[in-house]
């Protein structure tokens, strides 16, 4: 049944673009990525997704972009498992993965895992059904990968997973990186160390960090679901467990509750009070219940004086851009801000829209919202990747979905 947007849909500030507008749009960024973003890469079966022409290979943290893919374009749902594949094919014995596959390199000297792998598998899993061996591969690969970061990155005692460079969390320029020694990669001597080796020289790292934690969390709720998948219940079972005890460690940990919100925190036990926007892999993850979630997103996602800004949307809220630089500020958008509309606010978004009062028109908006400085030509580098897509799409869907008079 059609749904009518209303009025309140079409009043935002950045208002939703005419049907034909975002078909045009749609048209031209399919040209693009079939000419620029789908090829195979370092063996791969057949094509994977690159975020860009001039990005260079393929990264862990935008592992979502071939699954991203395959929900737009189903006859394609194959890249998807192309593109995790190469990864999971250069798993180490240990259980690491990659964080980047480039045409002469493969790295492995940090995790920078944005949305979890785990879920990135299942959504792929789900996709492919017809190949029966991936669903396994999957469930063995994605329990070395927490297996390994159990064993490589709790070398404090907590139960928590640890950043130990900024790399680690994707978030470059950030200023939740303040302090550090390594905001990029970790070096000894001037040589970049393994990614399982903690850092010894600097007063805030090991530091426990709420997106890195979250994708845990997220990657032990996965497996829990593959065990399941495969007929094992009692390793389903054992996984969630793992899963609840991260998710309760977090909050006694990385939860202020005065202020309603996860923080990172250093070597020495003390909260570093940043409100970046790793709310929203907390978010998507899964680790916070649905009442709570409308409660902080309300309270700092779409609030005007914080994450609500004019475009661009900050990586730190608004209230503190008065003590931030810009770089730090603007140097990240979002995790995963590729797949911003579907992945990142994805959770409150399907929270309002789906919530009894119809909050739908603030969900639009959003979109809408983020729409608008790509058709204006104010974010020329997204004009090249998935996200405008994704934007496109949600977009496009709302106005079909809408009756001819409301739009």
């Amino acid at each position: 049944m059609n749904k009518s947007c209303g009025d309140s849909a079409m009043n935002t500030e950045y208002p939703i673009p005419p049907r034909a507008v975002l078909k045009e749009q749609k048209e031209r960024i399919l040209a693009r990525i079939y000419d620029h973003h789908l090829r195979k890469w370092a063996g791969s079966a057949g094509n994977v997704f690159f975020i860009s022409d001039a990005y260079p290979g393929v990264w862990l943290e935008h592992l979502y972009d071939g699954v991203s893919w395959a929900d737009y374009m189903p006859t394609e749902h194959v890249v998807s498992k192309n593109h995790i594949e190469i990864f999971l094919d250069r798993q180490t014995e240990e259980g690491q993965l990659p964080c980047y596959i480039w045409e002469n390199e493969t790295g492995y000297g940090w995790t920078q895992e944005c949305v979890s792998v785990g879920s990135v598998c299942l959504e792929a899993i789900q996709q492919n059904p017809e190949d029966e061996a991936f669903l396994p591969k999957c469930y063995r690969s994605v329990s070395a990968w927490v297996n390994w970061l159990s064993k490589t990155h709790m070398t404090r005692g907590t139960g928590l997973i640890e950043m130990f460079c900024g790399f680690d969390t994707g978030h470059d320029n950030s200023a939740r990186l303040d302090g550090l020694k390594y905001k990029g990669e970790n070096q000894k001597n001037g040589k970049r160390v393994p990614g399982g080796i903690a850092p010894d020289d600097c007063d805030v790292l090991p530091m426990l960090a709420p997106d890195m934690n979250a994708c845990f969390f997220g990657n032990l709720m996965s497996l829990s679901k593959m065990a399941e998948l495969l007929g094992k219940p009692e390793e389903a079972a054992e996984w969630k467990d793992r899963a609840l005890d991260v998710r309760k460690k977090m909050f006694e940990y990385l939860w202020d509750a005065e202020d309603q919100y996860f923080y990172d925190v250093d070597k020495h036990g003390e909260k570093r009070k940043i409100r970046s926007i790793f709310l929203t892999n907390v978010i998507s993850e899964g680790v916070m219940e649905p009442a709570l979630v409308e409660e902080t997103a309300k309270r700092y996602l779409f609030n005007e004086n914080e994450f609500w800004t004019p475009y661009p949307m900050p990586a730190v809220i608004g209230s503190e851009m008065g003590t931030k630089s810009a770089g730090q500020l603007m140097g990240l958008l979002f995790p995963g801000a590729d797949r911003t509309a579907f992945h990142a606010l994805d959770a409150p978004v399907r929270l309002y829209r789906s919530n009894a009062r119809d909050d739908a028109p603030l969900g639009i908006g959003m979109v809408a919202k983020y729409h608008h400085p790509v058709r204006t030509g104010a974010a020329p580098h997204y004009r090249c990747s998935v996200g405008m897509l994704a934007v496109v799409f949600l977009l496009y869907a709302v106005l079909s979905a809408c009756t001819p008079n409301s739009v």
